[in-house]
C-alpha cells in the first residue's frame, strides 16, 4: 500500500508527464520557427561569440551596451553551439523553457 507522501509524488510526476507531452504537442502544432520572433533580437550576439571576425565594423558591438547579463549567456550558448547544431541547440532551449513556463503556469 502506497504511502500518502508517494501517492502525491506519483501524481506530482504524472501531471509533469502530462505537461510534459502538452507542450511538445503545442509546439508539433504551433510550429518551430528559426530566428523569428523574439530571437531575432538576440541570435546576433550569439552568432558574435561563435565567429569573432562576424561583424567586425558594426558599431554596435563597440557600444558598451553589449556588456550586460545577458553577454553571459549568449556566450554560454555559443560554446553549446560549438558541440550542436545551433537551430537544433535554440529548439531544444525554446522547448525546455516553453516546458518551464507551463509548469510555473500550473503549479
Amino acid at each position: 500500500m502506497l504511502s500518502l507522501h508517494q501517492k502525491k509524488n506519483n501524481s506530482t510526476l504524472n501531471i509533469i508527464l502530462i505537461i510534459f507531452i502538452l507542450t511538445y504537442t503545442n509546439l508539433l502544432f504551433s510550429g518551430f520557427k528559426f530566428g523569428v520572433g523574439d530571437q531575432t533580437s538576440h541570435l546576433i550576439y550569439i552568432i558574435k561569440n561563435l565567429e569573432k571576425n562576424y561583424f567586425t565594423v558594426d558599431p554596435i558591438f563597440k557600444d558598451l551596451a553589449f556588456f550586460n547579463p545577458h553577454k553571459y549567456f549568449y556566450e554560454f550558448i555559443a560554446i553549446l553551439a560549438n558541440y550542436v547544431n545551433f537551430e537544433i541547440l535554440i529548439f531544444i532551449i525554446t522547448f525546455f523553457l516553453l516546458l518551464i513556463i507551463n509548469i510555473i503556469l500550473f503549479f
